[in-house]
């Protein structure tokens, strides 16, 4: 059966308020599958994240606008630390104005269905644009993780100065995560060495090396659209002479218009399991976000180039799977808000004593996460991330995950910001055609894996899922991938 496919894309002008100056537009792509039987429309944007509850909203109002049930409509997000002020948790009114915005891609990637022929094209970059950001120093502090305070050596980024700084901070009287990295030491209140802290530090664990390009074209020839997918947070596009924050669609940007030069289309970029994945520059400004996001494609363009025209085959599969997972959430998760915040200040009430009796830095630094465990737990899931109180009481979070083939290619979307390691056992298990997708349908944060999630760090300690969930959501997004395989 011949399936049909159709890209749309739109400007989110309007719908959004700026931090700072918009340096390129924040867009809606979406493409549109159909073959008579079985329909779906994927939007990929600009925009920062969603709630799960948001994400419900802003398709059941395209599904209004567009006809798709809701069921078949997948939002995913660039996750853009420099997107604008679209809310996470968005009301009723706001996701009718932006609902009714990205509808409109969805629309004119209805109009522009034909008959289709794909190709996958998959480059190895190796290390050459991301880095793992956590490292484990020893077995008594753990994981250190950092965004920021690094240094870029050629592929590899120095964390040298970051750690020691955390250290430091983790030595004081006030003692406490570091995730910026440090500017000014603090006074240390003790000393502490370990063999782990001399010479020169990086971060070395295992990055997903693969960009993939999907490309779809008529049986003209002619280009309808491309996808790009690749694993690495979407920042670094702050003015790096001012320290301004910019508006800008960062990478993924510059990825999708350098596909179009090559190819044609419309492009549009799906963001993989980048929870734990930096993109490997140190300060940001326009050349080195460009840099990045035409050389991941560039990359892809060429593996695409290598394959002759036989390559392109018709699109003539396309079937769809949805799983709910239910994720764990920690046995400590308080109950409701009140408890929360009471679980905060015995959290500071610990820490502040044990720092008086000289604790050892091991256990200052687990109380220290926990602390900011218990903050985030208000800040981020009760407040933003959407958590329902009864959610909270029964420890236990559904969330559907989804595949979709394409031929033998599947699309694999995850509600949550899993890290590398999700990527790369999936596709231990069933292939390098698999495009594993991060925040799909929205976000219930990071999600690391049990044998990881105890030495701590930033995914882990802003994370409310228990160790046993990065394996629960991978284990049904398996069993989506085998049930549309």
């Amino acid at each position: 059966m011949q399936v049909k496919v159709g890209f749309g894309s739109v400007d989110m002008e309007g719908t959004y308020e700026p931090y700072g100056d918009v340096h390129d537009e924040l867009m809606s792509r979406a493409m549109v599958v159909n073959d008579g039987r079985e329909r779906a429309a994927w939007l990929m944007g600009d925009w920062y994240n969603w709630t799960v509850p948001g994400a419900l909203m802003l398709r059941r109002v395209i599904a209004e606008h567009t006809g798709f049930p809701f069921e078949r409509i997948f939002i995913c997000s660039s996750e853009n630390h420099n997107s604008a002020r679209m809310p996470g948790k968005i009301d009723a009114e706001q996701a009718k104005v932006l609902g009714a915005r990205m509808a409109e891609s969805v629309k004119l990637a209805m109009e522009d269905t034909r008959p289709a022929l794909m190709a996958l094209a998959i480059a190895d970059v190796g290390r050459r644009y991301s880095a793992c950001r956590r490292k484990k120093i020893n077995d008594e502090l753990g994981v250190f993780s950092f965004w920021g305070g690094f240094t870029v050596e050629g592929e590899m980024l120095n964390i040298t100065r970051a750690v020691r700084g955390q250290v430091a901070v983790l030595c004081s009287d006030n003692p406490g995560p570091a995730y910026g990295g440090v500017k000014d030491f603090p006074q240390t209140i003790r000393e502490y060495d370990a063999p782990e802290l001399h010479g020169e530090i990086y971060f070395d664990r295992p990055v997903d090396n693969l960009v993939h390009l999907l490309a779809f074209r008529d049986e003209q020839g002619e280009t309808i659209g491309t996808i790009i997918r690749f694993s690495a947070h979407v920042q670094g596009g702050h003015d790096p002479e001012h320290e301004e924050y910019v508006v800008t669609a960062g990478y993924p940007g510059w990825a999708r218009r350098y596909i179009e030069r090559k190819l044609g289309g419309i492009g549009a970029f799906i963001l993989g399991c980048q929870g734990d994945l930096l993109p490997l520059f140190d300060v940001g400004g326009r050349e080195k976000v460009k840099a990045m996001g035409e050389g991941i494609v560039a990359a892809a363009f060429e593996a695409l180039q290598t394959q002759d025209d036989e390559a392109f085959k018709p699109l003539e599969r396309l079937a769809i799977a949805t799983v709910t997972a239910r994720m764990p959430l920690h046995k400590t998760t308080p109950p409701n808000l009140q408890e929360a915040e009471e679980a905060v200040k015995r959290a500071e009430t610990e820490l502040v004593a044990a720092v008086r009796d000289r604790a050892p830095v091991g256990t200052i630094k687990k109380l220290a996460e926990y602390k900011t465990w218990c903050e985030w737990v208000i800040r981020f899931f009760f407040n933003r991330y959407g958590m329902t109180e009864e959610q909270a009481r029964s420890k236990i979070w559904p969330v559907d995950v989804s595949a979709m083939a394409l031929n033998d290619v599947v699309l694999a979307g995850m509600v949550a910001e899993p890290g590398v390691q999700t990527s790369l056992r999936l596709r231990q298990q069933f292939g390098d055609r698999i495009l594993s997708i991060s925040e799909c349908n929205g976000d219930i944060g990071y999600m690391v894996p049990e044998d990881d999630i105890h030495d701590g760090g930033y995914e882990a300690t802003l994370s409310i899922i228990s160790e046993k969930g990065e394996e629960t959501l991978r284990n049904a997004v398996a069993e989506a991938i085998q049930k549309v395989l």
